[in-house]
């Protein structure tokens, strides 16, 4: 498994990095530390010039990256990981984009500030920047763990009728996860109007077989969660799925919120409703937002089950 990590000085990015080193999974993982140098606006903005205070601040910066960058490094390879510490000069967002792509990475690694609403996401959030735009899956880690030897870990798990949310269940069973995590699966119910009810018997059956189906995809994917051992819960809320999983977040209070990926991409992807986009912004939680091409291209994941 081929895992990029985003990393900075900030205290965000130092908790996605504590929460990738208490998962099992990471230790059979080639992990990618990518600290990326934003160059000042000023460098570019004077065509044919540059700014000799400008550049030395960012080789200054460089240097200082590169041995705090490397210290990190030394310490996570004595502790047994596959590390490789990189440092590169340009916007973080396309710089970790780009990184993943190139190394064909299973997973992109983001820290998130915390701060929430479809502003945050448009006005330049990194972590809503890579949801959408990478080509791999985007684990955004949004606080500690509170996982401990006394709490198993908790992870919810967002469900549909679509091939993205099998995806999702796919490559969350391929990972090895620690003992007795336990997986709360939720598939929301679309509200029924009250046009519905009037038109009588057919459409009250029509709404039934729905159900049933619902019903019967759940329990596929349980079984699926099952079978990889982890413990398992259902619910089957009515409401709108967004909302419905962000509600179900707070109440489970998981360590880890799944959701699969439909594959669009763009602005238009993000305003029109994703619910991936919605929860990366607003659920309490770390959020996985599982990629089709992720599982698709390499199978079950590299995870030493």
């Amino acid at each position: 498994m081929k895992i990029v990590l985003g990393i900075d000085d900030s205290p965000c990015s130092r908790t996605a990095l504590e929460f990738v080193q208490s998962q099992p999974w990471s230790r059979t993982a080639a992990i990618r530390l990518l600290s990326v140098v934003q160059p000042p606006a000023m460098v570019y903005d004077v065509p044919g010039m540059v700014l000799p205070q400008a550049v030395a601040a960012v080789e200054e910066e460089r240097s200082a990256r590169w041995q705090w960058l490397n210290g990190i490094d030394k310490d996570l390879r004595g502790a047994g990981y596959t590390t490789q510490p990189v440092v590169e000069e340009s916007d973080p967002r396309t710089g970790l984009v780009q990184m993943s792509r190139d190394l064909g990475a299973d997973l992109l690694v983001v820290g998130s500030h915390g701060r929430t609403g479809l502003s945050r996401l448009l006005l330049g959030s990194v972590a809503g920047y890579v949801v959408v735009h990478a080509s791999c899956s985007v684990l955004v880690v949004k606080r500690a763990s509170r996982a401990s030897g006394t709490r198993p870990l908790r992870i919810l798990l967002g469900i549909d009728d679509s091939p993205g949310a099998m995806d999702a269940t796919r490559f969350l069973c391929s990972l090895r996860w620690p003992p007795q995590t336990r997986v709360q699966l939720l598939s929301a119910v679309p509200p029924t109007s009250e046009r519905l009810f009037e038109t009588g018997t057919i459409a009250m059956q029509v709404a039934s077989d729905r159900m049933r189906v619902q019903e019967e995809i759940l329990c596929r994917h349980e079984q699926l969660v099952k079978d990889a051992g982890l413990a398992s819960e259902v619910a089957m809320p009515e409401g709108d799925a967004r909302v419905e999983l962000e509600n179900a977040a707070n109440r489970f209070e998981p360590d880890l919120l799944v959701v699969g990926s439909h594959g669009r991409t763009g602005l238009s992807r993000l305003v029109l409703g994703s619910v991936a986009a919605h929860l990366v912004a607003h659920a309490p939680c770390s959020v996985l937002v599982v990629k089709r091409p992720n599982f698709a291209t390499n199978g079950k994941a590299e995870s030493g089950r």
